[in-house]
């Protein structure tokens, strides 16, 4: 990789003129030329530690029983909303915050406030959201208050109809499906998700906004590459591919004031942009990407028909730096990056101008799936069942 030096002498200098600390850090090449650049001292020290205490579990009761679950989203009073995915059942199950079963919102089928399949929720302004790919329609919710008397507190308000046409008269949209895994509603009500084309030469990820009227809205907000690495087996009468877990993704989170975060999971460069999508700063991290050893994911594939396939393809040297990043509701960063112990990433929480507030360690196999209220929400399997629940436990920063 072609890099530069930049030596940086006071206690914060900021390519471009503003004041950042380090000593002297190589900066990938591609940044030389990016405006507002912060620049972080490698191996900076977090300003607080953490610890996160168990709680409460969310999943089966007397009353429901989640087959697999799906999405989770948090509202502000604490309410748990998982999704159920398996096809036939489509629900969502709401949990007071003690883990009781409330209600049960929505269910199998086409009519007005059900869902064929449940692709994308989201909770923002006293509205639960949910995009049901199948049927290319968003489905709108109050979030009422069961406890003051509203008699029907989870009641569908509207929905809309996506209409595909509005995005394959788009350039670049011509041939794209909607990739319902990043889905973000504004405090306006528009939808922020993105755009993939069909064909593998574009591996970019083209962000838009849907309208209430569930058009999508002419003006692109952001382009992300994704740097895919396939491959192709065939073993019997058997044909079929796979995407490498080396593939470098584009990643994007929105704050509560609608400031878009994204990332590339290359290295650990995180850009904010407006609502709009217009570039205003960057912040960057040194960090020293975990070397792959090519043999042990081939053996990780051990007894799949693909696993030939993984063995004879072209490699990079290094894991991404990244895995995933989430924001809170205090505009908190939540990064997962990739170390050494393949069982493990190593979170980082930071200020959303990049100030490292502390780290912790955590299983890769209980995804962190939303940080509210004080609170972190994972999904975790049960040794003994092997059923999925959702966890919850208070952050305590020390």
């Amino acid at each position: 990789m072609n890099t530069f030096k930049i030596s940086l002498l006071l206690v914060c200098i900021f390519i471009s003129g503003c004041k950042q600390e380090t000593s002297t850090i190589e900066l990938p090449s591609h940044l030389e030329d990016l405006d507002n650049l912060r620049v972080f001292q490698s191996g900076a020290k977090p300003s607080a530690g953490i610890n996160i205490i168990r709680e409460q579990e969310f999943g089966d009761t007397d009353d429901v029983m989640i087959s697999y679950p799906g999405s989770v989203e948090v509202d502000d009073s604490g309410r748990v909303y998982i999704s159920d995915l398996p096809q036939g059942r489509a629900a969502i199950y709401v949990f007071h915050p003690d883990g009781s079963h409330l209600t049960t919102i929505g269910g199998y089928g086409e009519g007005p406030g059900e869902f064929r399949s449940i692709s994308s929720t989201a909770i923002r302004q006293n509205q639960f959201i949910v995009y049901d790919g199948p049927l290319s329609r968003i489905s709108y919710f109050s979030v009422g208050d069961s406890e003051s008397g509203d008699s029907d507190p989870y009641s569908m308000s509207h929905m809309i109809i996506m209409n595909p046409d509005s995005w394959k008269s788009i350039e670049g949209l011509e041939d794209a499906f909607l990739f319902s895994r990043h889905f973000f509603v504004s405090g306006k009500g528009s939808v922020l998700t993105s755009f993939k084309s069909i064909t593998a030469e574009d591996d970019h990820l083209r962000f838009y906004y849907i309208d209430s009227e569930g058009e999508v809205e002419p003006d692109q907000v952001l382009k992300l590459e994704q740097e895919e690495q396939r491959v192709t087996f065939s073993s019997g009468e058997m044909t079929g591919g796979l995407i490498l877990p080396t593939s470098r993704e584009g990643v994007l989170a929105m704050s509560g004031d609608d400031s878009i975060y994204s990332a590339s999971t290359e290295n650990f460069l995180i850009k904010i942009h407006s609502p709009d999508g217009q570039y205003q700063r960057a912040f960057y991290h040194p960090y020293e990407k975990t070397s792959l050893i090519k043999s042990e994911l081939v053996r990780s594939y051990e007894g799949h028909p693909g696993r030939n396939a993984v063995r004879d393809a072209d490699l990079p040297e290094t894991w991404p730096a990244l895995n995933s990043m989430l924001i809170d509701d205090e505009n908190r960063l939540w990064i997962s990056t990739i170390v050494d112990d393949d069982e493990i990433y190593e979170w980082w929480v930071l200020e959303n101008s990049g100030e490292l507030i502390s780290k912790f360690n955590w299983p890769r196999d209980e995804a962190i799936e939303e940080i509210k209220n004080g609170y972190l929400y994972t999904r975790e399997t049960e040794e003994e069942t092997g059923l999925q629940q959702i966890v919850r436990y208070r952050i305590e920063f020390k």
